[in-house]
């Protein structure tokens, strides 16, 4: 999410709003009163005006943070379901592979388990997802 292209960006951003802030007052005075014909009594009001600018950009900035942080809470919780959804699949093939791990040294027993080494090893075909053999399961 934080790759060097955007960190590059936000900080020239960040840059170009501090030199503009820095130099608004000088800019303010040699092109824009002139420009407006605006009188000495009234730069107070222009002066607000830039500030209220500044203030509306910051908003603006947290809002975006906000955004970006909402879009990093929405992939961490896809990878967090991903992550769940696999250990439930890696906790069936342990104890299928412990079962039948357990019927090649000992004798089928159905008081242990109803399954037989056979279904065993199809619902472990299915979790795995062999195409080949998921077809013999339906027989």
């Amino acid at each position: 999410m934080w790759n060097g292209e955007f960190i590059i960006k936000s900080i020239l951003v960040l840059i170009c709003i501090a030199v503009t802030w820095i130099f608004s007052p000088l800019l303010i005075d040699l092109y824009i009163l002139p420009l407006l014909k605006i009188k000495e009594a009234e730069i107070d009001g222009l002066y607000t005006a830039v500030a209220a600018l500044f203030s509306a950009l910051a908003f603006a900035g947290i809002l975006l943070t906000l955004m970006v942080q909402n879009k990093q809470l929405k992939l961490q919780k896809k990878e967090l379901e991903s992550q769940q959804l696999q250990a439930k699949l890696n906790t069936e093939i342990a104890a299928y592979t412990a079962l039948l791990t357990y019927y090649g040294k000992n004798a089928y027993e159905p008081l242990a388990c109803e399954l037989t080494s056979m279904d065993i090893a199809k619902k472990l075909n299915a979790i795995l997802g062999d195409p080949a053999r998921i077809s013999n399961e339906s027989e």
